[in-house]
């Protein structure tokens, strides 16, 4: 049995949180003058962390992916919310 949604989801959370660091949390907060939370993971470690993740699960159907797209998006997390725009785009059928 594949995991649900909000595991998936918490599964690439934890991955990214690993790859940010604190610094760089609050530098990209600052920046972005945003009120979302950061992780600290850069864009590209994002996009590779995606990148993976779609290759490995080439066969999710489309109402497994727009539950886990949009578990990621229900948290104010910047990192979760721009992974959840790029499976989009990595997996669109």
């Amino acid at each position: 049995m594949s995991p649900g949604a909000r595991e998936l989801a918490d599964q690439i959370t934890e991955e990214l949180r690993t790859l940010g660091t604190p610094e760089r949390a609050a530098q990209e907060k600052r920046y972005l003058k945003s009120d979302l939370e950061f992780l600290g993971a850069s864009y590209w470690q994002t996009g590779a962390q995606i990148k993976a993740w779609a290759k490995e699960h080439r066969g999710v159907g489309h109402g497994e992916l727009v539950a886990l797209v949009e578990e990621l998006w229900s948290h104010p997390i910047f990192e979760r919310r721009a992974a959840a725009t790029m499976l989009l785009e990595r997996l669109p059928k």
